[in-house]
């Protein structure tokens, strides 16, 4: 008899716990990082991206743009964004692309066939570390491009060459 009674009542309490617990969860950041989060910094043996924002206090911004060469958008901006710096005075901003390609090889041999000579800006995740840079990044759904300030801060998600102008002229 006793055990008829306690049935319902700890059918309620748990109902209550899952609730409240939900309530708690962690933001999802599979849709990647939103204006005004801090960028994340990681390194690892193999890969350090714990230096993607400019020097504090420096007034500078910079662009973090991730792709990778299966995704044919990312890495067509991945040539826009090479070809806007290329035929940009201002250092004001600069400038890093990740790729998350699997193999180097992939990584090297795109660069090449989109004619991006000068390699300094890119940059290659190790493979061991591309589930942690996406976890990161927010980069689940998609990749994206993230403007940086010099306190780490994200201000713009995905902007375009036009939206950057006004970084550079403010």
């Amino acid at each position: 008899m006793k055990l008829k009674k306690l049935f319902p009542g700890l059918f309620i309490a748990l109902a209550a716990i899952s609730v409240g617990s939900s309530a708690i969860l962690p933001l999802d950041v599979d849709g990647g990082l939103q204006e005004g989060n801090v960028m994340p910094r990681m390194k690892s043996r193999a890969t350090d991206l714990s230096g993607l924002a400019p020097q504090r206090g420096s007034h500078r911004y910079h662009l973090v743009h991730f792709w990778a060469a299966y995704d044919n958008a990312s890495r067509a901006e991945n040539v826009q964004w090479y070809r806007f710096f290329g035929a940009t005075l201002s250092d004001k901003i600069g400038y890093h692309a990740i790729s998350l390609d699997e193999y180097r090889e992939v990584f090297e041999g795109t660069l090449a066939l989109d004619c991006i000579e000068d390699t300094s800006d890119q940059m290659w995740v190790v493979a061991r570390d591309a589930d942690e840079v996406v976890d990161l990044f927010g980069l689940k759904n998609g990749f994206h491009t993230y403007l940086i300030d010099d306190r780490g801060k994200v201000c713009a998600v995905d902007p375009t060459p036009d939206q950057l102008n006004y970084f550079y002229l403010n």
